[in-house]
């Protein structure tokens, strides 16, 4: 079941107005006790008291542990809400060692990446590892990519979910660089990105460097500026929704088992994505497939596995863990605990 838009804008109002500022630093220790990785498995700590006697050296390998980076206007949890609903533990139950940066909500992939990439090598010190996987969604992915372009060695594999490489068209419209724009749409967006008014938007610098980053001049100046080093494994993967198979667009010859099980389920959009995703879709004839953020076509990138049937706030569990919609079968905590499988199978 889909929560109301007055429910979500005021969630999202109050996320945002919380991660305003820039993320803090990272604790002086975020490494797990071995206990705890244990318990997190649900089993005996031996395995992890190999891992552990193997950080003394260079640093241990695969499986390595994940880390969650989130997207436009994100944040890791404000009072019961996760950005990520409920996903930690899910991953930590399956034998995971996760953990869950943040960036500032809104400025350019550049800045967003820069802070990732110090969270990043504050993990990778304290954790033993020899390298991480990234998971991120939305703008994450392109901060993502800019901290494997940065420390390429350090990372195994990068996996974004509903990223705009190739640019957001809904950056462009709120931008003036392409048709579409109303007072309609802005109210939706400027409830989405919580602020009350449109005018908090077009004054905040912060949040007008984010949407230049995501735009399509933007996306094509980062992606030449942090070309993707070659020994780093880039996955994608795009939502889907507003009862969209897009059966051609989606199709990924590389598709798992796992995302490929979902080509005939359907999304209902979500009511607060509605506006927007009309936008996206560009012709009532013949609709753009989107996620009610970001057109399919913009996300692909790397090795390309498809697309799964979620709007952009399915693909997060959000919002507070609600259903994707009636006559959809996808969970998220299930998807992203395969997610971790298929990365631990091809070696990270």
């Amino acid at each position: 079941m889909k929560l109301g838009l007055g429910v979500a804008a005021a969630l999202l109002l109050c996320g945002a107005l919380a991660c305003g500022t820039p993320p803090a630093t990272p604790a002086a220790d975020l490494r797990p006790s071995v206990e705890q990785r244990a318990a997190d498995r649900g089993g005996d700590s031996a395995r992890d008291r190999g891992a552990e006697a193997r950080r003394d050296g260079p640093g241990y390998g695969p499986p390595y542990p994940i880390l969650l980076a989130h997207g436009f206007f994100g944040f890791e949890k404000i009072g019961p809400v996760d950005y990520w609903w409920k996903l930690k533990p899910a991953l930590q139950s399956a034998g995971h060692e996760v953990y869950i940066t943040t960036v500032n909500p809104f400025q350019s992939s550049a800045v967003r990446g820069e802070q990732l990439l110090a969270q990043v090598k504050t993990i990778l010190a304290q954790s033993g590892s020899a390298k991480v996987n990234l998971i991120a969604h939305s703008q994450g992915g392109l901060d993502a990519r800019y901290v494997a372009a940065k420390i390429p060695d350090r990372i195994g594999a990068v996996v974004t979910v509903a990223s705009p490489h190739l640019g957001a068209r809904i950056a462009d419209v709120i931008l003036g660089r392409a048709p579409g724009f109303s007072i309609a749409l802005a109210t939706a967006f400027a409830a989405l990105v919580g602020r009350p008014v449109w005018g908090q938007i077009s004054d905040d610098p912060d949040l007008k460097a984010s949407l230049e980053s995501i735009s399509t001049a933007g996306a094509t100046a980062f992606n030449a500026a942090y070309p993707d080093p070659p020994e780093v494994r880039i996955y994608s993967l795009a939502g889907r929704s507003n009862g969209q198979l897009a059966a051609s667009e989606c199709f990924a010859p590389k598709a798992p088992p796992f995302v490929r099980a979902f080509d005939g389920v359907k999304d209902p959009i979500d009511p607060m994505l509605f506006l927007i995703a009309q936008i996206l879709n560009e012709s009532l004839t013949s609709p753009v497939p989107n996620d009610g953020m970001v057109q399919v076509a913009s996300t692909k990138w790397g090795t390309w596995l498809g697309c799964i049937p979620a709007d952009h706030m399915d693909e997060i569990g959000q919002l507070l863990g609600d259903g994707p919609g009636s006559g959809n079968s996808f969970d998220h905590l299930t998807f992203y605990k395969d997610l971790a499988a298929f990365l631990v199978s091809q070696g990270y």
